[in-house]
């Protein structure tokens, strides 16, 4: 009797911490960076989003926890991969996710199930690695991002199959061309998990070469050879006024 009552205790705290790891980052907007035949991945909740549900235009730069080209030991920018997504919880249809930036991106039909376990999976593993915002993990990490959503590359960009056309995710190859470059994606919005349906964009997710990552930037930086030419050339302009004077 005291061994069947030890073994209710246990799974009762065990249902518990579960239930608590998978509420402690619900919501968040999370990022996912892995080196593509490589072994490491970053996951880092960037912080509370799901409550926009429409398209918005509020600015936020996630400056926390950037990531680092360094921690991906002999990497490129080129072999790193970026996606994002939001998981709300099991308790709801509800599911955001990165896409093109074309604003298509359509969901698979009965899929659910599958996206609950990829947000359960990674929310618990944020969850057990100190229930810190950010970690670094090894992709064989049965709970990772590239294990559970890509299947080891098999479904590369799907979130675990929740997205046929495999392009939840983008290359951050042009990150390597200068320290101020980005790329951008769409985050797309679906009211319901288990049908086919067109993801609204809800809004433009940038992410910087510095590592951090920025909803709807208000402007497009100008590169500072642009303005070393600019003024170059206004410089060669009052020269030659003063010649003919």
């Amino acid at each position: 009797m005291k061994k069947i009552l030890m073994l209710i205790m246990a799974l009762v705290l065990v249902i518990g911490v579960s239930g608590q790891a998978m509420a402690y980052f619900d919501g968040e907007l999370i990022r996912a960076v892995y080196h593509e035949g490589g072994t490491l991945e970053q996951i880092t909740a960037l912080g509370p989003l799901s409550s926009h549900t429409t398209p918005f235009t509020d600015n936020v730069l996630y400056s926390a926890n950037p990531f680092a080209l360094s921690t991906f030991v002999g990497a490129e920018f080129a072999d790193l991969q970026v996606a994002y997504f939001i998981f709300e919880g099991s308790g709801t249809t509800k599911a955001w996710t990165s896409g093109p930036l074309d604003g298509t991106q359509t969901s698979g039909n009965r899929q659910g199930g599958g996206f609950k376990t990829m947000g359960d999976y990674i929310t618990t593993l944020l969850y057990n690695t100190g229930g810190d915002s950010d970690s670094v993990v090894l992709q064989s990490n049965p709970q990772a991002y590239s294990f559970i959503a890509n299947a080891n590359g098999v479904t590369q960009g799907k979130f675990n199959s929740f997205i046929p056309g495999a392009n939840g995710e983008a290359n951050l190859a042009v990150l390597g061309a200068s320290s101020d470059s980005y790329v951008d994606q769409s985050l797309y919005y679906y009211s319901s998990n288990n049908i086919v349906q067109n993801g609204v964009n809800i809004a433009t997710i940038r992410t910087w070469a510095n590592g951090t990552t920025e909803l709807n930037p208000s402007s497009v930086p100008v590169p500072a050879a642009v303005y070393l030419l600019g003024s170059g050339l206004l410089g060669l302009v009052g020269i030659r006024r003063k010649m003919a004077a």
